[in-house]
């Protein structure tokens, strides 16, 4: 591994971002620079929110599986992001290696103060260019209780559905949540399909949100087996232009 680059750069494909690297990049430059309606609507922020989206993804399978996740932009469209790790592997020629793995996920907002639905969000990207992948959905606003039962229901009722998991994401705002104590910080991830699931994961968790390394670059190929990563050392990821 090379700890000794320092790089700066925009957030482009190429780059792998721990989750923690994200988060703290997401509160230090993101928050603490622009408003919520600008967070929420600027156009060359997109990005940055699907990563961030990304990057509670990648922390939460991280804690899940114990095998680091990391984050990055999608080559092409969609999906939006692309949260790899890696499997170990015995090449054919005996040698030990890594396997690099993909999950592919398309990233789409329901703002529930603007009068949006989860299910209308979700049907709205239940298309053929969405097959395959995962599909996310970060909820923002007021909601009472989201009936997941019937989000589920109706979804059983398409005549296909393209993705092949689709998750809600959501910043609990209370401490409670039934007879559960959930800390501040914490992210409630939902899946409504195939089969209903959910898990939360709070920022305080360094083993999900980790930094060691902070970003890494693309050294293994797409398929097949390689260098485990290329550590870039240093890095520091440039602020959007608003």
């Amino acid at each position: 591994m090379d700890m000794t680059n320092t790089t700066s750069a925009k957030l482009v494909p190429g780059y792998y971002f721990s989750p923690g690297f994200y988060m703290t990049y997401w509160q230090n430059v993101i928050l603490a620079n622009f408003t919520l309606d600008i967070i929420k609507s600027h156009n060359n922020l997109t990005k940055h929110r699907e990563m961030w989206v990304g990057a509670i993804l990648a922390a939460s399978n991280s804690k899940g599986s114990g095998i680091q996740h990391f984050v990055g932009l999608s080559e092409k469209e969609p999906p939006d992001v692309d949260i790899i790790y890696y499997k170990d592997i015995t090449t054919p020629s005996g040698v030990s290696g890594y396997e690099r793995k993909h999950i592919f996920t398309e990233i789409t907002r329901c703002d529930l103060d603007f009068g949006e639905t989860i299910i209308n969000q979700i049907l709205r990207k239940n298309t053929p260019a969405n097959a395959g992948i995962v599909l996310a959905v970060y909820v923002y606003g007021n909601e009472k209780q989201t009936n997941y039962q019937a989000i589920l229901e109706t979804l059983k009722n398409e005549n296909k559905v393209y993705p092949i998991e689709i998750l809600c994401i959501e910043f609990v705002m209370f401490a409670g949540a039934g007879k559960i104590l959930l800390l501040p910080g914490t992210y409630a991830i939902s899946r409504l399909w195939p089969q209903p699931g959910s898990k939360v994961v709070n920022l305080s968790d360094k083993k999900a949100f980790f930094r060691s390394p902070n970003v890494i670059g693309d050294a293994t190929p797409r398929r097949g087996s390689g260098t485990k990563w290329q550590d870039l050392g240093s890095f520091t990821l440039l602020p959007p232009i608003i």
